[in-house]
């Protein structure tokens, strides 16, 4: 009869299980956060670049201090998206280096499997995440406001 071993109360069929779902919640995750960058970095981006156009145009408008506030809101909206963007990159390159010296260092015996599982603290992980939303979160406000100012200008003002 063939008995799955127990592993600090889970088989060996469970962990493999848990190992799936641990692989598909990250890609899940990267996924999303990949395309919610894309998503603020387009938006923003496009809609200062359409201001850009408006203002080198020959539009009555072109001049209008209107334009310049939008563009104004549309390019800080493109900074945090950006700042979120450079934030997980920083991590990431952080943690693969310091991931890299680690493993060399048990690998030659120096370090111990607990010091290199403190590289993926779990606090510092939420902290970044958290903040990361919190800073797509006002990219995703600058580029609504704008959004709406820009149709308000528009469709009312501009009759």
């Amino acid at each position: 009869m063939n008995q799955e071993t127990p592993r600090r109360g889970t088989t060996d069929q469970q962990e493999a299980v848990i190992q799936q779902m641990a692989t598909l919640m990250t890609q899940m995750v990267t996924t999303a956060g990949t395309r919610a960058q894309d998503f603020l970095t387009i938006t923003n981006g496009s809609a200062a670049i359409a201001c850009l156009a408006m203002i080198g145009s020959e539009s009555p408008y072109a001049r209008s201090p209107v334009v310049k506030i939008l563009l104004a809101t549309f390019l800080i909206g493109l900074i945090l998206a950006g700042v979120t963007m450079m934030r997980g990159f920083a991590y990431t390159t952080v943690l693969a280096f310091d991931f890299r010296d680690a493993v060399g260092r048990l690998r030659s015996g120096d370090s111990t499997w607990d010091e290199l599982m403190r590289l993926f603290d779990p606090i510092r992980g939420r902290r970044l995440f958290r903040t990361n939303v919190a800073i797509g979160a006002a990219s995703l406000i600058t580029f609504l406001v704008g959004a709406a100012g820009a149709i308000f200008w528009l469709l009312v003002l501009c009759d």
